[in-house]
């Protein structure tokens, strides 16, 4: 099955069938499943909380991707911008024209070192892998928007001002970060002329990132609205 087709409700009572790879979750008291990949579509991913074997057993859906995001933004203000998640179906929907290569499939800034002569390292390539080459660079960048500008903006009004201004905002340092991974990313378009393939990633990359632990408040708001920010482009 799909993820398309998995339309189960909060309550529920399912029963599981083969999973392809089951994997330790890092808090430890769970696994993450994954389904086969069929032709077009993303893996069906599940998080069982146990550690006993799932395949052919029932379980209650305490929550979904939808609850989850939901829940995460439901007091966050958007300053009027568009709704992110109101548009993710359709987005997940869509079939897109692009390239594929070898990527990282973890590039974020715990596994991104930089050594003498200012020589760039990466490590950690346990999930490396086929994919979308802008995958890496939408995470990036969702992972300096999270760590690096929330530390040194003190509000989301603040931040989406230099969403707005970019390069003649007030905070031009800042803007650089974003520019860099962006510059970069470009040159891995499948049409170098339309950029809004990059943008419909950048958007997916900052609502997924909605449902790390390690993230606060103030950082999950600054991704909801750059998710927000790159919709309203869409």
């Amino acid at each position: 099955m799909s993820p398309a087709e998995a339309t189960y409700a909060k309550g529920e009572i399912v029963s599981l069938g083969k999973f392809a790879q089951l994997r330790a979750h890092p808090d430890g008291r769970s696994l993450s499943l994954q389904g086969e990949v069929a032709p077009g579509q993303p893996p069906l991913r599940v998080r069982w909380l146990g550690r006993s074997d799932p395949n052919g057993s029932s379980g209650r859906i305490v929550a979904t991707r939808w609850t989850i995001l939901h829940d995460v933004v439901e007091n966050f203000e958007r300053f009027q911008l568009p709704d992110p998640l109101a548009r993710l179906a359709d987005t997940l929907d869509q079939t897109v024209s692009g390239t594929q290569s070898t990527i990282h499939g973890d590039l974020n800034l715990e596994n991104t070192l930089v050594g003498p002569g200012d020589f760039v390292w990466l490590i950690d390539f346990a999930n490396t892998r086929e994919g979308h080459p802008l995958f890496d660079f939408a995470r990036l960048q969702a992972e300096i928007i999270a760590h690096i500008i929330t530390t040194r903006l003190d509000s989301a009004q603040v931040y989406l001002e230099l969403l707005r201004d970019g390069p003649n905002s007030r905070f031009p340092e800042l803007w650089a970060l974003i520019e860099m991974v962006q510059t970069i990313a470009w040159r891995c378009l499948f049409n170098s002329a339309e950029r809004r393939e990059f943008d419909q990633v950048a958007y997916l990359a900052c609502l997924g990132a909605l449902k790390f632990t390690n993230l606060g408040a103030k950082q999950k708001h600054f991704l909801y609205l750059t998710a927000a920010h790159y919709c309203q482009k869409l």
